[in-house]
């Protein structure tokens, strides 16, 4: 989801993720010395806008849009475990339907850090 996307007045959501642990890394040799560890997720999240707020934020150039309680979800997959603190996330737009035209906002590559101590 792109920032500031969708506006809502309450919301529900939800975060799942499963550690795979070495996956499909066990076979190979480097990746297998490396300890990388594979995982999926899925996030979502229900929201609606009351019609007070609705006309206050949408005017002809608002660029925001309402999920009118339908579901917004992402599924994805990554690598994790990168030199012990990065991560990679390849994560797929699943709902709402109609998905954008542009393919480049259906799908999104992100990288982060983790420190555990």
């Amino acid at each position: 989801m792109s920032r500031f996307e969708y506006l809502t007045d309450s919301y529900a959501g939800f975060y799942l993720e499963h550690n795979i642990g070495s996956g499909l890394f066990r076979y190979i040799k480097l990746t297998r010395k490396a300890k990388f560890r594979q995982f999926w997720e899925v996030k979502g999240v229900v929201g609606g806008l009351t019609d007070a707020n609705r006309q206050l934020n949408f005017t002809s150039s608002s660029p925001f849009a309402s999920l009118n309680n339908k579901m917004y979800l992402e599924a994805g997959t990554g690598v994790d475990n990168i030199l012990k603190f990065f991560r990679v996330d390849f994560i797929w737009r699943v709902l709402p339907q109609p998905l954008p035209e542009i393919k480049s906002e259906r799908f999104g590559v992100f990288v982060g850090f983790r420190v555990s101590l």
